[in-house]
């Protein structure tokens, strides 16, 4: 399986017009296939469907896994109840700011 970033990009880069991601070569998810002579070139919505799925089911079933990346910031700092989400460097958000 690919990483939650790689599948993140791809998810937001599937669903954008323009194309979210414009290197898509280097996306796991690009594939080329020969069709009645013409090459077409695109994203395997699929396989990213299909492996989303299996990621939320994997959360679904084992919350732990995915409790360190959601839940409110419990560390006695005077930061109670802000979203550990806010602490991601905007470098990984991609095609943000």
């Amino acid at each position: 399986m690919v990483s939650d970033k790689e599948l993140i990009t791809a998810l937001r880069c599937s669903s954008d017009v323009p194309p979210y991601e414009t290197v898509c070569t280097k996306c796991p998810y690009h594939i080329t296939e020969e069709l009645d002579g013409f090459s077409i070139t695109a994203c395997d919505v699929d396989r990213i469907g299909r492996d989303a799925a299996d990621r939320l089911e994997e959360l679904t079933k084992n919350p732990s896994v995915g409790a360190a990346d959601t839940s409110p910031c419990r560390g006695g700092n005077g930061e109670e109840g802000r979203n550990v989400l806010s602490k991601i460097p905007p470098s990984a958000l991609i095609g943000k700011g």
